[in-house]
């Protein structure tokens, strides 16, 4: 299954939280889950099953989710949740369908060591790692998100890029 967007939503501003329907906010939100998934898990196949299930979370809470001020961010932090709470169920073993073709293990090796990284970094350094380098937000919508200014997006990303490079090194 693949996700078309319809390039007139992309128009809207990102931080108004306003959809003109479900439909509006499923072709939006639907790639942006996908995304989230695909980067932690490096599997289509296991970020689509993601993706729909956030989707499916989105049907439940529509009301809630069309007012939010970055809609985008609550399906990053959904579509995270979910892989996160399918690591843990499974005890940190992943399925071989998601290791990669190059590699056998390698990039999921990479990939838990990362996320266990992002769980040592303080609370905001980690949001704003997870919206800007995760869910590829701009630094603009990331601090609409977090309710703080650029500045300090960038001043967190910037620490937590040092502390991962070290983590990770």
């Amino acid at each position: 299954m693949t996700f078309a967007v319809d390039p007139s939503i992309l128009v809207k501003p990102a931080t108004t939280g306003a959809f003109g329907s479900f439909d509006e906010g499923y072709a939006l939100l639907a790639p942006v889950a996908y995304r989230a998934a695909y980067r932690l898990l490096g599997d289509r196949e296991a970020a689509l099953d993601v993706a729909q299930d956030a989707m499916a979370k989105l049907v439940s809470r529509w009301a809630e989710v069309a007012r939010h001020p970055t809609p985008e961010g609550w399906a990053v932090t959904v579509a995270t949740r979910l892989v996160l709470g399918g690591w843990r169920k499974r005890s940190g073993h992943r399925p071989a369908s998601t290791f990669g073709a190059n590699s056998p293990e390698g990039p999921a090796i990479e990939r838990a060591d990362l996320v266990a990284a992002l769980r040592k970094l303080p609370r905001r350094q980690r949001e704003v790692a997870v919206l800007l380098y995760v869910a590829d937000l701009p630094v603009a919508s990331v601090a609409a998100a977090l309710g703080c200014t650029d500045g300090t997006v960038k001043q967190h990303a910037s620490r937590a890029r040092t502390t991962l490079r070290a983590a990770l090194a």
